[in-house]
């Protein structure tokens, strides 16, 4: 211990005014470990408001006992304060990082170190700073847990509330403490022990969805990738339509080490594969619980961090309604490529992007936000069934159409590290050409949609809707073609109808649109 410290923090301790009736009494803790001597302390004594303070702190307030009182008689469920805090505990659990920073110091050089301003008597928060806690209960301290100085604090502020009583930080004027900065380094063992500990206290679930289709090899590389997420509070929903058992036998041996992983296979009756591949894209979502959820389709792979880095973006931003990342795109063999027709935004930093900037990009220039698998996604802003937007179900554009959907209630954060991979192999359904004419359909009803809510101008509209009519000639002798192809996979002779129809319905749209400009 720093005896210069020690007594620098004594003397502001003896000039505190008790107030009548009370008594002080200071117990000081030698030991290094001082988790186990914050236990000894306690449990030592009889008084009922307990104030652990760091060596080398100055309360320079005065009247800091009756104020910290007054609070405590203020809200008798109130078991815990401090001067400076959080109201999220971010992902990673170092709360000094935290964008919700609360509460006011005075550091070492005399500065008012000013995180929020509240005029009340206090703010609740999630947890606070190790330098000084008061607390009106004795609730233990978890040493069984924690020997260094990383995270005790946080995590008797989560003790606290499991034990149904709140956290605050002090409303001060003008802060009441002088903290000298102190270098705490969070050791990676701890923070596990946090991590596992108090994950489903602190964090909200977040469901994993994957469907799947005789992919078991694939499949499991994706699988892998969700159960290794650097964040606990996760469920995976696995909906199997393969032909055969091997995804099945792959998730049997899995389930045996992971307790999360919830898994049906299902035997349903659809007329087309475009419909059993929507019904399962449909169930895995309405299986789950999560509050945020993450489509993982079955050939991509997550990044180990994906979650925790997404869902932090959510509990420290109230604004954000949708979160990406920079993605990889891979190969068969899983190394990493680069592929015609996938879109990919490079950016210097992690961005926050509004939303109607966001919108208008994605309807006037490309998919700059990715995959089903890139995305963190709001529950509450899925209308339903994933991949709605104003009402209407989209296929091959699901994902367009919920970027769209989510982004009318929010901005968007798109991080710069790639977070997920995308795999591009001959086996997918991008390739067939049944489904290049759902993709062109799903476009038609996108523009004119996006027009009919206004997200875009008439002259936007026009631009669109001509540069639709250029990519939608084909042969008429393909199409024939098609309407042949009984054996494909996504065989749907509607599909070309529809087509059709939506065809002469985008040449009157223009035809109109170009005669009320003359």
């Amino acid at each position: 211990m720093d005896t210069d410290l020690y007594e620098l923090t004594l003397k502001s301790l003896k000039q505190l005014i008790v107030p009548s009736k009370y008594e002080v009494e200071i117990i000081k803790i030698n030991k290094k470990d001082n988790i186990v001597a914050y236990n000894q302390a306690m449990n030592s004594s009889d008084a009922k408001y307990k104030i652990y303070v760091r060596n080398g702190v100055e309360i320079k307030n005065k009247n800091f006992i009756a104020d910290m009182i007054k609070i405590f008689k203020t809200n008798w469920n109130i078991g815990i304060i401090g001067m400076s805090g959080v109201k999220v505990i971010p992902t990673d659990a170092d709360i000094f990082a935290s964008a919700t920073r609360i509460g006011k110091l005075n550091d070492v050089d005399g500065r008012e170190v000013i995180f929020s301003d509240s005029p009340d008597m206090y703010e609740l928060a999630a947890a606070i700073d190790e330098y000084l806690m008061m607390t009106q209960y004795d609730i233990s301290w978890r040493e069984d847990l924690f020997c260094g100085d990383g995270l005790y604090n946080v995590a008797q502020c989560v003790e606290f509330k499991r034990n149904y009583y709140s956290v605050a930080i002090a409303g001060q004027k003008t802060p009441w403490v002088l903290y000298r900065e102190k270098n705490i380094v969070i050791a990676q063992d701890e923070k596990e022990k946090f991590m596992y500990e108090y994950s489903k206290d602190i964090y909200p679930l977040v469901s994993i969805l994957i469907p799947t289709y005789n992919r078991p090899q694939y499949f499991e590389i994706a699988l892998k990738s969700a159960v290794t997420q650097t964040y606990r509070n996760v469920e995976i929903i696995i909906g199997d339509d393969s032909t055969d058992d091997k995804t099945e036998k792959i998730v049997q041996r899995y389930q045996e080490k992971y307790n999360n992983i919830f898994y049906k296979r299902n035997n349903r009756k659809c007329a087309t594969a475009a419909e059993r591949s929507y019904a399962n894209y449909s169930e895995v979502l309405h299986r789950s619980h999560g509050e945020y959820v993450n489509y993982l389709h079955d050939d991509d792979i997550f990044a180990p961090s994906k979650i925790e880095k997404m869902i932090n973006y959510y509990l420290q931003y109230s604004n954000v309604s949708l979160v990406t990342s920079y993605r990889n795109l891979i190969n068969a063999d899983g190394n990493k490529s680069d592929f015609n027709g996938y879109p990919r935004w490079k950016v210097e930093k992690d961005t926050l992007v509004n939303s109607k900037t966001a919108l208008k990009n994605l309807i006037m220039n490309v998919n700059f936000i990715g995959e089903p698998t890139t995305c963190l996604v709001r529950r509450s802003t899925i209308n339903n069934n994933f991949g709605t937007f104003a009402g209407k179900s989209f296929d091959c554009l699901n994902d367009l159409a919920q970027w769209m959907q989510s982004l009318q209630q929010g901005d968007l954060v798109y991080i710069k590290e790639p977070l997920s991979s995308l795999r591009v192999h001959d086996g997918q359904k991008t390739n067939d050409l049944f489904i290049e004419l759902v993709f062109k359909n799903d476009y038609f009803y996108m523009y004119t949609l996006s027009y009919q809510k206004k997200l875009i101008s008439k002259d936007e509209f026009y631009s669109i809707m001509q540069t639709w009519l250029k990519r939608a000639e084909y042969e008429p002798q393909l199409l024939d073609w098609l309407r042949t192809q009984k054996q494909a996979r996504f065989y749907d002779e509607d599909i070309i109808d529809e087509f059709l129809l939506l065809k002469n319905q985008a040449q009157n749209i223009v035809d109109k649109l170009i005669q009320d400009t003359n």
